[in-house]
């Protein structure tokens, strides 16, 4: 009997030993020097790749002009939407769209100007990387807002050269 415990013993022992050599030899096995190989992938810092990007209308209180028709009041208004780049690519203004607000709700249905409309007022859209670009608007919104509107909204589709999405917000009071 004294043999017997002894074996299971051991068994237990070796097994322990050969499992630990293995996990050893694995182990430095991944200790690879890396550094003289070519990079599989390379990261930039986010500042790099997102551009700082500042959206104004002015002036900065719009004035809505009613204007009246088909028995329904309707708003106008004038105002230029200027974009700063900053960072390290170009962009273009590929889509905006004004929304009169009440201050109650999400306002009116958007008015929204698209990449062909863009670029029909104002031929390319580029905003160069450090510099800034004023679009002239006079957009003419349609009946259905009833109250007096408060503030006006805009929203702003900016694209880079790779194809990737900005979009920029500004909201302005009506006076």
């Amino acid at each position: 009997m004294v043999g017997r415990g002894g074996s299971a013993n051991n068994f237990g022992i070796v097994t322990l030993a050969a499992v630990l050599a293995a996990v050893l030899v694995v182990a430095s096995a991944c200790d690879v020097d890396y550094r003289d190989r070519p990079h599989l992938a390379t990261f930039s810092p986010i500042a790099e790749v997102t551009p700082f990007i500042t959206t104004s209308i002015f002036p900065q209180a719009v004035v809505v002009v009613p204007f009246f028709g088909f028995g329904c009041s309707s708003f106008t208004t004038n105002f230029d939407l200027v974009i700063k780049v900053f960072g390290t690519s170009d962009l273009f203004l590929r889509e905006t769209s004004f929304r009169l607000l009440d201050g109650t709700t999400r306002g009116s249905t958007p008015l929204v100007v698209s990449t062909k409309d863009l670029e029909g007022k104002f031929g390319p859209t580029l905003i160069p990387v450090g510099s800034s670009r004023s679009f002239a608007f006079a957009p003419q919104f349609a009946c259905g807002f009833s109250p007096q509107p408060q503030s006006m909204s805009a929203d702003v589709v900016l694209v880079d050269s790779m194809g990737g999405r900005h979009d920029q917000s500004v909201v302005v009071p009506i006076r």
